[in-house]
């Protein structure tokens, strides 16, 4: 019987990360209506240096494994300025 325990740790370099961004395909195969991403477009989404979003905010990737086995993506993300709101109450 495999392990019941989930250990949630860092994304910690590019396998990690490979695993973070296959997780969803693994995941979903199969189910109807599922469209996989470009593995290249999430590779550019979750990089700090291609995606300008990482100029304003801190992330941390998380993934949950059951038995060394992926088992779910987790995130973490601080903004670095707060959300300014503009007259009339809209986020600016």
């Amino acid at each position: 019987m495999a392990s019941p325990d989930i250990v949630v740790s860092p994304v910690g370099g590019k396998s990690d990360l490979k695993a973070f961004i296959d997780l969803p395909k693994r995941l979903y195969a199969g189910h109807k209506g599922y469209i996989a991403h470009l593995n290249v477009e999430r590779q550019e989404a979750f990089s700090p240096k291609k995606n300008p979003l990482f100029r304003h905010v801190e992330v941390q990737f998380f993934l949950a494994r059951r038995a060394g086995r992926v088992v779910g993506p987790e995130g973490k993300k601080s903004i670095g300025d707060p959300v300014r709101r503009l007259p009339g109450g809209s986020a600016g």
